[in-house]
């Protein structure tokens, strides 16, 4: 119990960060440009309130769940935690945040996507199916010339991105979803034969745990918690051997 808070510890204050790195990104940006950089309509005034706020809600919403966390761990209790360690496992385009968000709306979504996604996917969101609110980054990009050319050749433009803020966006879980099957994932073969105890050696070696484990919750076959490593015992040779290097890559 008290190596999964440790570990638990290490993957909320990792996730901290990337948080907090993203809003003193921001912060250093208005600073340098203003908010006189941006100008809005009215309606365009109301409509970027509306997200502001509603980005708000949604960071709250976050702030809860996290709190919700660290008081079950106080009180000795993992459910929370299983949980939240169980939607993380599932997505891992997501941030930290997003990934909280995801699983305080809907615990049981196991592949989520924009509309577009869904579309290009040839699926169609179902009638009256509310979306997942998640934070999306906003990115001002501008040309800006650069200096390093040769003498006598002209200088060439380079592109620079600034984030600038956050907005909502929604996804859509599978099940929110009809249409086109989804293609199935090809079985892994081969024998990795010793290669899976000489990579746990090696990760070891690295200070990170591995832990072989008779299931985990949502069906996971694998699950990174920071410092630790947790793979499903049972599985097929190669699946345990991809199913290790996966999530070990997360931990480097």
């Amino acid at each position: 119990m008290v190596k999964v808070q440790r570990s638990v510890e290490r993957l909320l204050l990792r996730g901290s960060r990337e948080e907090a790195n993203l809003t003193d990104r921001v912060a250093k940006s208005w600073a340098a440009d203003g908010p006189q950089s941006i100008r809005f309509t009215t309606s365009q005034s109301a409509r970027h309130l509306g997200g502001i706020h509603e980005s708000r809600r949604s960071i709250e919403k976050s702030d809860d769940a996290l709190k919700e966390l660290a008081e079950a761990l106080k009180h000795g209790k993992i459910d929370t935690l299983l949980k939240y360690l169980d939607t993380l496992s599932r997505f891992h385009r997501y941030s930290f945040g997003n990934c909280i968000l995801i699983g305080v709306q809907r615990p049981d979504a196991s592949m989520v996507a924009g509309l577009h996604r869904w579309k290009q996917l040839g699926r169609w969101v179902k009638k009256d199916e509310k979306g997942i609110a998640i934070l999306a980054p906003m990115v001002s990009r501008k040309d800006k010339e650069s200096d390093s050319a040769e003498v006598g050749e002209e200088p060439s433009e380079t592109r620079t991105s600034t984030l600038c803020g956050f907005r909502v966006a929604y996804v859509f879980d599978v099940q929110q979803t009809e249409g086109k099957e989804l293609p199935e994932f090809a079985h892994l073969g081969g024998d990795p034969g010793d290669k899976i105890d000489r990579l746990v050696d090696i990760t070891t070696e690295r200070g990170i745990d591995v832990e072989f484990v008779d299931s985990l919750p949502g069906g996971a076959n694998g699950v990174s918690l920071g410092g630790m490593v947790q793979v499903v015992s049972t599985l097929p040779a190669p699946q345990k051997f991809y199913t290790l290097v996966h999530y070990l890559a997360q931990e480097l």
